[in-house]
């Protein structure tokens, strides 16, 4: 008969395999192509803005104006600390 189970205890035990998070690298070439964009377009608006804070020292606002740009707080803090670098080389 399908549906009936018999034996409840039939069978081993099941371990998850866990796999571990690997970084990801940009390649040189990638990175280029990247930095030329970059000089080419300029900065978005909200960038500017993220910019401006940062120079006030208002870092916190500046996640929290960003998180709401980008939708995720991981990508929030990255673009943070690259604006931060940016806005310190120019």
């Amino acid at each position: 008969m399908p549906g009936k189970v018999f034996n409840l205890k039939k069978g081993g035990a099941v371990v998850r395999i866990v796999r571990k998070k690997e970084e990801r690298k940009a390649k040189p070439h990638q990175e280029f192509v990247k930095s030329i964009i970059q000089e080419c377009t300029g900065l978005a608006p909200y960038e500017m803005h993220i910019i401006e804070l940062l120079r006030m020292n208002k870092d916190r606002h500046a996640l929290r104006y960003a998180k709401k740009r980008l939708g995720n707080i991981k990508r929030a803090k990255a673009k943070r600390d690259q604006l931060s670098i940016y806005a310190r080389n120019v």
